[in-house]
Order: C-alpha cells, then sequence, then structure tokens
C-alpha cells in the first residue's frame, strides 16, 4: 500500500512539473497557447492556420502573419469552406483578453468537428506589445 502511494504521488509530481513547464494548457476543454509558444511555433515554421476571429467593426486590417480573418458570427457554411480540414491545427485569436470572439469561435469549431484548435486568448494586443511583427491585410 506504502509503495503504491508514493509512486501516485510521484507521478502527480512528475505530471505537475510537466503542465508547469509546458506552454500550452487546457481549460474547459479549449486548449490554449501563450504568445512565447505560438511565436516559437512561427519561429520553427509549424504548419496551422492562423484565425482572426474580431467582427467585422473590429477588424483593422492588421493581423498576426499569414493569419484568415473569420469573424466568430460567421455563417456555418462559411467556416465549413474556409476551414475544410477539421484536423489541421488552427489557432484562433482575437484582439485581447477581454475579447470574447476568439473564446466564441474556438468554441464553435470544437462543436463542429474540429480536433486541433487553440486559443490564443492575449490575441493581437499583447503579440504587437511582444514587438512581433504583425501583417496589413489588403482590401
Amino acid at each position: 500500500m506504502r509503495i503504491y502511494l508514493i509512486a501516485t504521488l510521484f507521478l502527480a509530481a512528475s505530471l505537475n512539473s510537466y503542465a508547469a513547464s509546458s506552454d500550452s494548457v487546457t481549460t474547459n476543454n479549449i486548449m490554449v497557447v501563450h504568445t512565447e509558444e505560438l511565436k516559437r511555433w512561427y519561429d520553427t515554421g509549424k504548419q496551422m492556420t492562423i484565425v482572426d476571429a474580431r467582427t467585422e467593426e473590429n477588424y483593422d486590417n492588421i493581423t498576426l502573419p499569414k493569419a484568415i480573418w473569420l469573424p466568430a458570427d460567421a455563417p456555418t457554411s462559411l467556416i465549413q469552406s474556409t476551414l475544410p480540414i477539421k484536423d489541421q491545427l488552427i489557432v484562433v485569436y482575437c484582439w485581447s483578453l477581454a475579447c470574447p470572439a476568439s473564446g466564441k469561435l474556438t468554441s464553435r469549431l470544437k462543436q463542429a468537428g474540429y480536433t486541433k484548435v487553440y486559443e490564443y486568448s492575449e490575441g493581437l494586443e499583447d503579440w504587437m506589445q511582444n514587438g512581433y511583427p504583425t501583417v496589413t491585410q489588403s482590401d
């Protein structure tokens, strides 16, 4: 019994240590990526689709590099045509932690069966504050 308890405690400590060292976390069944890890993904050329979820009134054509604009309130048909592959790595963001659009679109994608969806909740504001590059989309 004692050996089992010690082994269980050791395993729990190892898992907690691993979770603390990882930048990606899962919150309410939603995978979250933070600024530094997302920047590493860009720097290493990780294959991903970056989605700006801001609404039309909040979209200003400034995005993360290679991002596509797909508002959180887009019709399901537009989501499906824009993101036809449900097992691709998708990172959804909006302006900042206070912006609900990325969470809304991330939830919609998960409910629609997309399997590798991450929310970048710090958003464009934090990205820019860190001095990372942005792109101005042409109309």
